[in-house]
Parts: C-alpha cells; structure tokens; sequence
C-alpha cells in the first residue's frame, strides 16, 4: 500500500516547537490551502482546507528555525489520522501528515507591503 502525499500551502499558525521525552526534536504547524470548484449555480467557490504538519529529528529543527506564520511551504510525506484542540478546548478532526521532507519557498509579504491582506488565522491550541 502506497501512502504519500505531496501539499503546497501556507503556514495557518506559526511552527510550534518541542522536545519528546526520548529527546527528539518535534515541530507542529497547521498547513492552509485554498481548493476551488463551481457551485450548482455555475459560481466559482472557495474554500480553505487545512492540514496538521508534524515533523521529527534534523527536518524539525531547521522547521523551528527557519518557518514562520503565513510562508509558503511544500509538504512531502505520509498521512495519518489525527485530532487538534482547539481554543475553546474541544477537539477536531484533521488529517495529519507526518512531513518526511518540507520545502520552504516564499516568505510572507511584509504587511506594509499591503494593508488590505489579512494573514491565515486559525483558531487552534497546540
């Protein structure tokens, strides 16, 4: 059975960054993507699907070190189930992908550069 998926998006909510207990270094983010299709009615609809990113060892790292809320990003790696927590303490399901390799590409547009784009915000509790 093949299981891989490969995801371009934007970071939702900024990289969360720990340490497990067997010392191996963990990053967490939610990946936002816009999907687009026609309604019934012949309108072009919009809609953000979201994905939760979870990556280990040498690839977190550099994750936490270089990742920031809003960049673009190419997600590579295999599919699981998983739930988040959001802030009302509730908890949601999102498919999750354990990213074997991240590909960082454009960074977020200063928002001086255009003060009518607001930024994804997505209302989650690591």
């Amino acid at each position: 059975m093949i299981n891989q998926v490969s995801i371009l998006g934007n970071l939702a909510t900024a990289p969360r960054q720990e340490v497990l207990p067997s010392g191996t270094v963990k990053v967490s983010f939610l990946l936002a993507y816009n999907s687009y299709y026609t309604d019934r009615s012949g309108q072009q609809q919009e809609k953000a699907e979201f994905f939760w990113v979870e990556t280990f060892g040498r690839s977190a790292v550099n994750a936490g070190k270089f990742l920031v809320q809003g960049q673009q990003v190419a997600v590579a790696g295999q599919l699981s189930g998983g739930n988040i927590r959001l802030e009302n303490g509730s908890y949601r399901n999102c498919t999750a992908i354990r990213a074997e390799q991240i590909e960082y590409l454009s960074k977020p547009q200063s928002r001086t550069a255009d003060p009518d784009v607001e930024p994804a915000v997505a209302n989650v509790e690591f």
